[in-house]
């Protein structure tokens, strides 16, 4: 899946992205990254990434089980939710 318009690029993310991802977005040593292409990986989420003028600069992930932490919902969801949402 891919979305763009005006040098602003929003995809599904890539193995390929990591190392670029750490460089401009870093998660200081957390694997924060990687962990969440690994749950993309396993079909529980898809974890977006957002690119302009392809450096990355911001990321999301969809949760396609629900939230994993009661501090990122109010109320038990249905469906397909936010569950976290970067910018820089």
């Amino acid at each position: 899946m891919m979305c763009g318009v005006d040098g602003l690029l929003i995809r599904e993310c890539d193995v390929d992205d990591l190392d670029r991802l750490e460089q401009c977005m870093p998660t200081r040593g957390t694997g924060a990254h990687a962990a969440l292409l690994a749950r993309q990986h396993s079909g529980d989420a898809t974890y977006l990434t957002a690119w302009l003028d392809g450096e990355p600069v911001g990321s999301g992930l969809i949760s396609w089980t629900g939230h994993r932490s009661s501090a990122t919902s109010a109320s038990p969801r249905r469906g397909r939710d936010w569950a976290s949402a970067q910018r820089w």
